[in-house]
């Protein structure tokens, strides 16, 4: 090969190497840190062996931000939550056509992974301009065994509600899942503790041994009533094989 044009090239891709560099630098310079209305975990129950999740509630400036990155700061046992967004400035977004009070709310899981056994704050910025700090508190316990369940729970797929939650009516909820052998079922009822504003529901199985077990696919659904509820944001956090979990936000409005 001619080498000015080897030459010519090679600029070309370092050059495009730069710019590729410089537009991913400046497109993680434009992203902005937002406000979090409220952070979900369970006050206990997790064990130090468990992948901790949490999730973080809010609402986006306006539509044009897109959720972007969940940082966690650690300092010892405080966890600060960082939740950051994408400015678009193209479309609608871009010729000033947009309402200014028409807010995106958002929602998304968080792994912290394995946490030592302890008690952890989560510290959190409801308001950028206030610098008012919201917090909340949980526990992680040793784990008395290596198995990752205490409980042989069911595989849960969803949890369903009704999609308007009013703060007058018994609010219910559907988990769904599988069973996977021919003399299991649902131990009755589903267990359900609530810790403030988390409800925690455990799908444990039960074998019945008198029966031939076979493997066998069973879809459930299971109705689970949490009572009346007072306005605001609740979790429902379910407990599922594996060490997994489905969780779901519920949104109760006050009736006018």
């Amino acid at each position: 090969m001619n080498k000015k044009v080897w030459i010519a090239l090679s600029f070309g891709i370092l050059s495009t190497a730069l710019s590729f560099s410089s537009t991913k630098a400046l497109a993680q310079d434009a992203a902005t840190e937002v406000n979090v209305s409220a952070v979900f975990v369970p006050a206990h129950g997790y064990d130090d062996n468990d992948h901790i999740v949490m999730v973080v509630k809010g609402e986006l400036p306006h539509i044009c931000y897109t959720l972007g990155e969940t940082k966690i700061e650690k300092k010892g046992p405080t966890l600060r939550v960082h939740q950051y967004a994408w400015l678009r400035t193209t479309g609608i977004c871009g010729n000033g056509d947009l309402d200014p009070d028409l807010t995106s709310p958002y929602e998304t899981e968080v792994s912290l992974g394995q946490l030592d056994a302890g008690k952890y704050k989560i510290e959190f910025l409801r308001d950028q301009e206030t610098k008012n700090i919201g917090t909340r508190d949980f526990g992680v316990a040793a784990a008395e065994t290596a198995d990752i369940d205490d409980y042989p729970y069911a595989s849960v797929s969803d949890v369903l509600s009704d999609k308007i939650l009013l703060d007058d009516e018994s609010i219910k909820i559907i988990i769904q899942g599988t069973l996977y052998f021919s003399c299991e079922h649902l131990q009755e009822p589903v267990r359900l503790e609530r810790q403030n504003d988390v409800f925690v529901v455990m799908p444990i199985v039960e074998r019945d041994r008198s029966q031939p077990c076979r493997h066998e696919r069973t879809e459930f659904r299971y109705e689970i009533r949490l009572g009346q509820l007072k306005a605001g944001p609740y979790l429902v956090h379910v407990r599922a094989m594996s060490g997994k979990a489905v969780n779901r936000v519920l949104d109760v409005y006050r009736k006018l």
